[in-house]
């Protein structure tokens, strides 16, 4: 029970840094910060996340960039 609430929580913080970075206000340095924000979320999983989501998440976060 207490893996799903910690996974449930990474997958709220990572929904948080691609609401940032696909926001309209988010300049360049802001989208380059939430990759790298994301990146640090996602290897402090320790494998929580399966290949799978986490390519589904940068691959958002990076489109989210351009």
């Amino acid at each position: 029970m207490l893996n799903h609430r910690k996974k449930d929580i990474v997958l709220s913080a990572l929904d948080i840094v691609i609401d940032g970075v696909s926001s309209s206000e988010a300049n360049e340095e802001m989208r380059t910060a939430g990759v790298y924000i994301a990146g640090l979320i996602i290897a402090d999983t320790k494998g929580m996340l399966e290949q799978d989501t986490r390519k589904a998440v940068l691959s958002i976060i990076e489109m989210a960039e351009r």
